[in-house]
């Protein structure tokens, strides 16, 4: 099939490429080739690809011959884009419009990944496996930095910002695999070996702005980081008569990091003043990681099904860093920081289900399952300047809990009636105790001692969430069904600190409704509604007295309808459609699409298509909102 489109787009074209993934001005290319192609031999040839000048390309091949092996290369390559500039949200206080912030770019990524798979599968033989996998991502993708600006001190209108800032992206993974697979007296062994290579180079800017324009600083930054890892798997699993299956696994880590970095910070006239920073350090960690894991499937009655499995980790990590801090331009006055870790972690994790059909054309499932891990963190070095030597010591031992619990049951009580109900309770409870040795520190009578602690500033964090759905579907007869669907989420936290705790919670509801009518062999009519409603209750902002739950500002509603249409006008022609929108208290979309698909000889077949897409961000502004049109043509051929 080839074929191309061209997009006009007026507003914001930047944020209708991110949004739609498709570029603004023409396209066209090979949008699909397909061969499937059996010989004599027993060999089997599949061709697959597609490509544009959206820059996006795919390509696959399998060839493979029965009782020998195969060879599989695939390569894909596409661009992401992104919009370059910023955000506003209007406090209750705010009631000013914003300048708008961009950066001036048309920032995207290209990403490439090629996969090379060599087997070879003799009969009676053990299987042989060499892989060798690349993925890359290069080009310049933006980051976010809130901050906030004000008319009057003190402030009493506030609005914030999202401002723009942008990172140069180029990294690759190089993968390397091995394996082998084999059967011994009824066991099914799986042995392989990955090596795995990563290296990137990235920097990135960031430009503070005033309302006026004026750049308050600028960072800059430039991070290395490269690592080193070998992966052992080992697999064995067998089936005893039809009743039960049971499988072991063991996995042995090791890898290697490094990581350069440097940063500098600009004052407002983008030289180096009184107020420039300077970071410049390196950090290598080495882990060694093994976890083991087993699994069993039961079938202990003929309609009742037991799974079981259980996981264990355990991992260190050593590692080491330095680096310097210059806070007056002058190297006299940096610090040189010195700073080793250890981390030690374990982890197990057990999960459990059972699965009962004994009832006709009705299936009842409970799972459980739990986590519960360890890890126990600890820093320790030395820091230096031209007027003192300090200790620097901090230990960290956190816990983390987690646990699962679901109930569910799926059932069609007549033909024309099918339901589906769930319930799930999740518990999260973290215990983080942290010891800081600050003595040296509070000896030099710094002028604020506590901004060199590595306080723990939360104690314990506890959250629990109840979920819950269901959903129908009724056919009346072979014209009309309607479908429904309810799910509700609860969860509650609270987090204890040094001097107070916080008590939240968080409520959504997602109700949606849908009908499909077919009057006719030729027309087919599809409609969603959809519906979400979500509440926010968070601590107040005063710091220093016990928090209760208030409702806040913040509203998380939202509604979509989704249409769809398809009529074949006769034998050779279909026309087609679809319309969605989308609208919440911060921003709303539209789109539709309709199109003509005409067979202009056998086998050829003429298809033209019109879109349009709208979007408008909801503020007092209009610095994102774009309308697109897009017109399409492709033919395909069948042969």
């Amino acid at each position: 099939m080839i074929g191309g489109s061209i997009a006009t787009v007026s507003g914001d074209w930047k944020r209708f490429q991110e949004d739609n993934w498709m570029k603004r001005n023409a396209t066209a290319g090979l949008e699909e080739f397909y061969l499937d192609k059996h010989f004599k031999d027993g060999k089997h040839l599949i061709l697959e690809t597609s490509g544009s000048t959206d820059t996006d390309y795919d390509l696959l091949l399998d060839l493979s011959k029965e009782d020998f092996g195969y060879v599989h290369l695939s390569y894909d390559a596409f661009r992401k884009y992104y919009d370059d500039s910023g955000d506003y949200f209007e406090f209750p206080a705010g009631d000013g419009i914003p300048a708008f912030y961009e950066l001036d770019k048309n920032l995207h990524t290209d990403r490439s990944n090629i996969s090379l798979e060599l087997a070879l599968t003799l009969p009676e033989q053990p299987r042989y496996i060499l892989s060798y996998d690349h993925m890359s991502r290069i080009g310049e993708m933006p980051l976010a930095t809130r901050g906030m600006v004000t008319d009057t001190v003190p402030a009493t209108d506030i609005s914030q910002y999202t401002y723009p800032w942008s990172k140069d992206i180029n990294w690759t993974t190089d993968t390397f695999k091995a394996g082998t697979e084999f059967t011994l007296k009824g066991i099914n062994f799986a042995l392989s070996q990955q090596y795995q290579i990563f290296s990137d180079d990235e920097s990135g800017n960031n430009v503070y702005e005033m309302r006026d324009n004026a750049v308050l600083q600028r960072i800059e930054t430039q991070n290395e980081p490269s690592s080193h890892t070998a992966t052992t798997n080992f697999t064995a699993d067998t089936k005893i008569k039809d009743t039960l299956q049971m499988k072991l696994g063991y996995a042995l880590n090791k890898s290697s990091s490094r990581d350069q970095y440097r940063t500098r910070t600009y004052g407002s006239n983008g030289t180096i003043t009184n107020t420039f920073d300077y970071y410049n350090g390196e950090a290598n960690s080495d882990l060694g990681a093994q976890s083991v894991n087993w699994g069993m499937n039961l079938k202990i009655l003929d309609d009742l099904t037991f799974r079981g499995a259980l996981r264990y980790r355990t991992a260190n990590i050593s590692g080491s860093s330095e680096y310097i801090r210059d806070n007056k331009a002058v190297i006299p006055g940096s610090v040189l920081h010195n700073q080793n870790s250890d981390i030690e972690e374990s982890n197990t994790g057990e999960t459990v289900n059972l699965t009962y059909k004994g009832i006709p054309r009705t299936s009842i499932y409970a799972e459980a399952s739990a986590e519960q891990s360890r890890v126990d963190y600890s820093i320790f070095g030395r820091e230096y300047d031209e007027t003192r030597s300090t200790n620097l010591n901090w230990e960290n031992k956190t816990f983390y809990f987690k646990e699962n619990y679901s109930l569910g049951i799926n059932t069609r009580p007549i033909k024309q009636l099918f339901i589906s109900a769930r319930y799930k309770r999740k518990n999260r409870d973290n215990s983080y105790n942290s010891k800081v040795d600050n003595k040296e520190r509070t000896q030099h009578q710094l002028s604020d001692p506590k901004s060199f602690q590595y306080p723990g500033y939360i104690g314990d964090n506890t959250q629990v969430t109840d979920e819950y759905s269901l959903r129908t579907n009724i056919t009346l007869n072979k014209f009309i069904s309607f479908g429904a669907k309810y799910q509700a989420a609860n969860t509650s936290y609270d987090v204890m600190k040094e001097s107070y705790t916080e008590i939240g919670s968080l409520d959504d509801h997602t109700t949606s409704a849908s009908v499909t009518v077919t009057p006719t062999d030729k027309l087919y009519l599809n409609c969603v509604y959809s519906i979400e409603k979500m509440k926010l209750r968070t601590p107040s902002a005063d710091a220093n007295v016990a928090h209760t739950p208030t409702d806040q500002p913040f509203n998380g509603d939202s509604s979509s309808i989704l249409g769809a249409v398809n009529y074949a006008l006769n034998e050779k022609t279909t026309l087609s459609g679809q319309f969605q929108t989308w609208r919440s208290e911060a921003d709303r979309s539209v789109s539709g699409m309709a199109s003509i698909e005409r067979e202009l000889i056998k086998n050829i077949l003429l298809k033209i298509g019109y879109s349009y897409y709208a979007y408008n961000e909801g503020y007092p502004t209009s610095f994102n909102d774009y309308k697109a049109h897009v017109g399409s043509v492709s033919i395909t051929g069948k042969f």
